[in-house]
């Protein structure tokens, strides 16, 4: 992949290169595009920086917008090159992000999710982490990511995977248990409204009989993201919910074959 590996060439690895190099491995990088996503995500600004100043266009905004892309990404990639080099050793306590290798991959081969929004998941991971177990003495600490994978795989909506809450519960001295709290709150009002304007639409095409089933069960996922929060726990509750969606678009489009298919003849 033509990353520097061994420690002694060139004087040394930077602090930047090893951890590239960490999160590579972790991420099971194989090619030249997963590389590419991975020095993406040490170079990737601020994401709301953006929106933030888009309505100013002063050469004073211009220069601050800058500056605040700027230290964004400094701060970012400072904060993952600390914790991804941190061993136990020269630097304590070291993290170990249990079934990380298998997060980072069902991240990556979601659509919905990416490298960069479960690598920022895994810093909120490190700085909760840090702060959790400040000033302990062990060399190196386990946080267990439980069924935080399950959901990479399983994620798809409207929000962002990276917005998701969790809380650490603590095990023991030297290892806790991350619990993710799927239930993503959306609070944005500009995310809002484009949720409502998509279900106005939906709603108008289902009772112009404009779309088809297929369509239609793949746009409510993204517009309602409730949907999203039921997991494979909840299969027969997420299929319920539904199927009694799917019968509202069979009555108002008239698809009797539809409603009733499945049923036992009377």
């Amino acid at each position: 992949l033509g990353m520097p590996f061994d420690s002694r060439s060139s004087g040394g690895l930077k602090p930047e290169e090893r951890a590239k190099i960490r999160l590579a491995c972790l991420a099971q990088i194989t090619d030249a595009a997963g590389l590419e996503e991975v020095q993406n995500t040490f170079r990737e600004s601020l994401p709301t920086a953006q929106a933030q100043w888009k309505d100013r266009r002063t050469a004073g905004a211009t220069v601050v917008l800058v500056l605040v892309l700027v230290v964004g990404v400094v701060v970012v990639e400072a904060a993952l090159t600390k914790f991804l080099n941190a061993d136990g050793i020269r630097e304590r306590p070291g993290f170990i992000l249990c079934d990380s290798p298998a997060f980072l991959h069902s991240a990556r081969v979601n659509p919905e999710v990416g490298l960069l929004p479960a690598t920022r998941i895994m810093l909120r991971v490190y700085e909760h982490a840090a702060k959790e177990f400040r000033g302990s003495e062990a060399s190196v600490i386990t946080i267990q990511l439980g069924k935080l994978t399950t959901f990479a795989k399983e994620f798809f909506g409207a929000v962002q995977f990276q917005d998701m809450h969790f809380s650490l519960e603590r095990q023991h001295e030297t290892e806790a248990l991350l619990i993710p709290k799927v239930w993503i709150p959306v609070t944005s009002r500009e995310l809002l409204e484009k949720l409502g304007k998509e279900a106005t639409v939906l709603s108008t095409e289902v009772l112009k009989k404009l779309i088809s089933e297929d369509s239609f069960k793949s746009r409510i996922g993204r517009i309602f993201p409730e949907l999203n929060y039921f997991d494979a726990a909840s299969a027969i509750q997420r299929d319920q919910t539904t199927g009694a969606m799917l019968s509202v678009y069979w009555l108002l489009s008239n698809h009797h074959e539809a409603f009733i298919r499945n049923q036992e003849q009377d």
